[in-house]
C-alpha cells in the first residue's frame, strides 16, 4: 500500500501509512465493547426502577441471580428456545403480563380476581408458581 502525504500548518510533509485493523483486533474491540455495554445493562437491571416493579427475579440451580445477556439464547431464553409457544408464555410470566386475575384486574376491575382452582382471593403469579395445587408438578 502506498503512503499518503499530508501537509500540516508549517507546510512540512509527513508520511502516514494506512493501518488496516486485523480481524482479530476488530473482534477483540467488538467483544470489549459488548462486555462494557453488558456490564452497564446488568448494573441498571439491578435497580428496580429500571427493570420495573413486576419483573420476576430468576435464580439458577445454585441460587445465583440470572443476569440479562445480549447474546441470542443466553440467560433466560436458552432454557425455552425449543418452543415458541413456551418462550412466549415464559416471557409473559417473567414480565407479569400473564392473562391471570392479577393482570386483568388492572384493566377490568369488575371481573373476579379469585383463583378458580383454590380459595385464594387473588390469582397472582406468585400464587400460581408457589401455592396453587392446580399448577404444581406431579
Amino acid at each position: 500500500m502506498t503512503p499518503h502525504l499530508l501537509v500540516n500548518k508549517e507546510s512540512k510533509f509527513h508520511k502516514i501509512n494506512h493501518i488496516l485493523p486485523s480481524k482479530t483486533l476488530w473482534d477483540f474491540n467488538r467483544k470489549e465493547e459488548c462486555n462494557s455495554i453488558l456490564k452497564k445493562w446488568q448494573m441498571y437491571f439491578q435497580a428496580s426502577d429500571y427493570k420495573g416493579k413486576n419483573f420476576l427475579d430468576l435464580n439458577n440451580d445454585d441460587g445465583n441471580h440470572i443476569c440479562p445477556s445480549y447474546s441470542k439464547g443466553e440467560a433466560w431464553l436458552k432454557h425455552f428456545s425449543l418452543s415458541n409457544t413456551l418462550c412466549a408464555c415464559i416471557t409473559r410470566l417473567i414480565t407479569n403480563h400473564t392473562p391471570i386475575s392479577e393482570y386483568r384486574q388492572r384493566f377490568f376491575s369488575n371481573e373476579s380476581t379469585a383463583c378458580p382452582y383454590s380459595n385464594s382471593p387473588l390469582e397472582t403469579r406468585n400464587h400460581i408458581l408457589y401455592n396453587c395445587e392446580h399448577y404444581q408438578q406431579s
